[in-house]
């Protein structure tokens, strides 16, 4: 009866972690908003004294400009909107079918974006801080 029980509470132990697995792990919605809204998380922003992360309008991949993300390691990733100052980037460039990081925006007293956190599936989060180490100019050819 003890090898049962034992048994039986093992089995609902991998289901019940199954499930809430798989649920972490699901693609969050895309949440439509406006390119004005994206390009003001646009910008450098600094890991660390010499690695830099660079958030900026791309349309590269879809037919829409979208929010792309180019760490100094050569990982370029789509930012997916899920909620206000939140993301998510998927395993690839544009590749919105799974979730591999979470990206959340920090602001400032003024509601100025000042910082960023990356938080990777097996890996901590990871926070930048916003720099203003470019210039920018809109142009139109």
């Amino acid at each position: 009866m003890r090898l049962r029980t034992a048994l039986g509470a093992t089995l609902a132990t991998v289901v019940v972690g199954t499930i809430l697995a798989r649920s972490a792990l699901q693609t969050p919605a895309v949440r439509s908003v406006d390119e004005s809204v994206l390009r003001e998380y646009g910008g450098v922003y600094q890991w660390d004294d010499k690695a830099f992360v660079y958030l900026q309008m791309w349309s590269e991949f879809s037919p829409t400009h979208q929010l792309g993300a180019f760490d100094a390691s050569g990982d370029l990733r789509a930012l997916y909107p899920t909620d206000r100052d939140r993301f998510f980037t998927g395993p690839g460039a544009a590749v919105a079918s799974s979730l591999e990081s979470r990206v959340e925006f920090q602001r400032d007293a003024q509601g100025r974006i000042a910082s960023l956190t990356w938080e990777r599936e097996s890996a901590p989060p990871r926070t930048a801080r916003r720099v203003d180490v470019e210039k920018h100019e809109d142009v139109r050819f």
